[in-house]
C-alpha cells in the first residue's frame, strides 16, 4: 500500500512539471516500461541470523518521466527485482525485493539528436521481504523456521543508460542499483518509452 502510495505521489509530481512543457516538444513527458535480468541479494536480515543469497532472476519496471531541457529530466519508476526461492543444505525460503524511485537524469550532450547516453541518481523506498525454514534441524524433520523479516527503508539509487529514440518511440538499455545494508539489489533491462 504505502509503495503504491508513493509510486503515485511520484507520478503526480512528473505529470506537474509536464504541465509546463509544450504538448509539441519532443523533450516533454514519456512513459515506459522494461524487463531484463535482475540480482536479487541479501548479504544479511536485519536479525543477523540470514545466511546470504544472491541469486539472478527476471525483473521489470515502469516508469514515467519528463525532460524539460535537453540535458536534464525526473523520472519516476516502479521497479519488481523479483521472487526467488532458494535451496541451501537443509533450508529452503524465498525473498522478494521492489522499489519506488525518484531520479534526477542527466544527458551527456552528444549532439545526435536520436542518441542520448545518461546517467541518474535519486532516492529510492526499497522493501525487502524474506523468510526460510530448515527442512530437517538435528534429528527433527519438517519445517522449522530459520528467519522471517519485512523490512522497508529508503536508500541511495543510481543508474546509467543509453537511449535510441524515433519520433515518439525510444528503446533503451540500462543497468540501475540501489545502495542498501542488506544487499544491494540490481537490474539490467531492455525497455521502450513513448513521449508524448
Amino acid at each position: 500500500m504505502k509503495a503504491t502510495v508513493f509510486a503515485g505521489s511520484l507520478a503526480l509530481v512528473a505529470l506537474m512539471f509536464a504541465g509546463a512543457v509544450r504538448a509539441e516538444d519532443p523533450l516533454g513527458l514519456y512513459v515506459g516500461g522494461a524487463i531484463g535480468q535482475s540480482d536479487v541479494r541479501l548479504d544479511r536480515s536485519p536479525t543477523d541470523n540470514f545466511f546470504g543469497l544472491d541469486s539472478n532472476h527476471f525483473g521489470w519496471k515502469v516508469l514515467v518521466g519528463v525532460r524539460p531541457i535537453a540535458p536534464f529530466g525526473v523520472e519516476a519508476e516502479y521497479t519488481d527485482f523479483g521472487h526467488v526461492g532458494f535451496n541451501q543444505f537443509a533450508a529452503s525460503g524465498d525473498a522478494r525485493e521492489r522499489s519506488s524511485a525518484l531520479y534526477g537524469v542527466g544527458y551527456l550532450p552528444l549532439g545526435a539528436p536520436f542518441f542520448d547516453i545518461y546517467g541518474k541518481a535519486g532516492v529510492a523506498r526499497l522493501q525487502t521481504t524474506a523468510d526460510g525454514a530448515f527442512d530437517c534441524f538435528a534429528v527433527v524433520c519438517g519445517p522449522v523456521d530459520l528467519f522471517r523479516f519485512d523490512n522497508t527503508d529508503t536508500r541511495f539509487a543510481y543508474g546509467a543508460g543509453v537511449q535510441v529514440r524515433l519520433a515518439h518511440l525510444g528503446v533503451r538499455g540500462e543497468y540501475q542499483r540501489i545502495d542498501s545494508p542488506l544487499g544491494d539489489p540490481a537490474l539490467m533491462s531492455l525497455g521502450v518509452t513513448f513521449t508524448f
